[in-house]
């Protein structure tokens, strides 16, 4: 049956990201000929720090309307050794006004360099396509994933519990895609997973992720929950964040994850 439940907030960047923000340097908009720079791939280092970035860069997009779609790119210019962090942005009547605009919104999350798709070559761009992920995507579906876990090398479940139930929100087109990215983020906690509780992935509404699911079943540890406007953000990023786990005493641990 259910008993506790226990949840920490993830902090906003857990570890470090291949391209911190620097002290003293400010994200800029880039005007740039084809040959001044290397495109390198996509962001990489720790999932949560990952996640952070693509969530909160995707608020500041928000507010540019014509921005169609973006890249984030590791990027090297010619006369550095240095590695910097791009986000290519496919934008309709990007100016330079708007680049800065950008620029200065996202300084505030990370150092990053804005990079318009006009200016880069056509191999350029489809190379970064290929490369990275884009930070956009229309066939995304919100699923909750609720997994049965045991301690293991976990150190944040209580230690009367015999099991819980960690609930993943996980923005993904697949379910068998969202599935494996639910049960990686529980390997990185260190939880034993068993299974997925009652062998059920819920696809929910985002449009009434608040006042339909939150507020409908966890009015009273809402404040852990992400709001309205971030798991809408989340969806259209592919995002995933983790939910608050259960405790649960009552379940055959003999099943095994598949």
């Amino acid at each position: 049956m259910f008993g506790g439940l226990f949840s920490k907030k993830t902090r906003k960047l857990e570890q470090k990201l291949c391209a911190q923000k620097d002290q003293g340097r400010k994200s800029s908009a880039v005007n740039i000929k084809n040959t001044d720079i290397n495109f390198l791939g996509d962001l990489d280092g720790a999932i949560n720090g990952i996640e952070f970035v693509r969530l909160e860069i995707a608020k500041v997009l928000a507010n540019f309307p014509t921005v169609m779609n973006a890249w984030f790119s590791k990027i090297q210019y010619a006369e550095e050794e240095r590695i910097r962090l791009a986000l290519i942005i496919d934008s309709q009547n990007f100016s330079k006004e708007m680049g800065h605009s950008i620029a200065l919104r996202c300084s505030e999350i990370v150092s990053i360099d804005i990079v318009p798709s006009i200016n880069i070559s056509t191999a350029q761009f489809a190379k970064i396509k290929s490369n990275s992920k884009a930070l956009y995507c229309k066939e995304n579906k919100l699923l909750e994933i609720p997994i049965l876990v045991e301690r293991g090398g976990n150190k944040d479940m209580p230690e009367d519990w015999k099991q819980g139930i960690q609930l993943y929100y996980v923005a993904e087109s697949e379910i068998d895609l969202a599935l494996h990215r639910a049960a990686a983020e529980a390997q990185i906690q260190k939880f034993q997973m068993v299974c997925v509780f009652e062998d059920k992935i819920l696809q929910l509404d985002p449009k009434v992720w608040w006042d339909e699911y939150v507020m409908e079943r966890f009015a009273k540890e809402r404040s852990l929950f992400p709001s309205q406007e971030d798991i809408e953000v989340l969806v259209k990023t592919g995002g995933l964040v983790r939910g608050i786990c259960m405790q649960w005493d009552n379940y055959d641990s003999n099943k095994s994850f598949q």
